[in-house]
């Protein structure tokens, strides 16, 4: 069922509405084998939303990426903590996304 129940991450979304329609997340490698296999550089994370389609983590701040230089767009990946727990970049995704950072990968 899509309702965020047994889903992993779906404790971290303080939105409840957004929370239930959680079915699932899927991880992607956009560079497959290739180095270097870091989570918010060339791994990205994607819930399964049952209204919105495909939705980035972090899109409704249940991660957090770290920084991002408002001069030259890089994100500085120091492990941002969200409700007590490190998010190990997950939202990275959507961060990138939504500053449009150039040469991000």
């Amino acid at each position: 069922a899509c309702n965020g129940q047994g889903v992993w991450g779906t404790n971290f979304i303080t939105d409840a509405p957004f929370q239930q329609r959680i079915c699932g997340y899927m991880e992607v490698d956009i560079n497959a084998g290739k180095v270097p296999n870091v989570v918010g550089k060339d791994i990205h994370y994607f819930w399964i939303d049952r209204q919105d389609g495909i939705v980035p983590f972090g899109e409704n701040d249940e991660f957090t990426c770290g920084d991002v230089d408002p001069d030259t767009g890089a994100i500085d990946p120091k492990p941002a903590k969200v409700n007590g727990q490190g998010n190990n970049l997950r939202g990275c995704t959507a961060r990138m996304l939504q500053k449009n950072v150039p040469d991000y990968f």
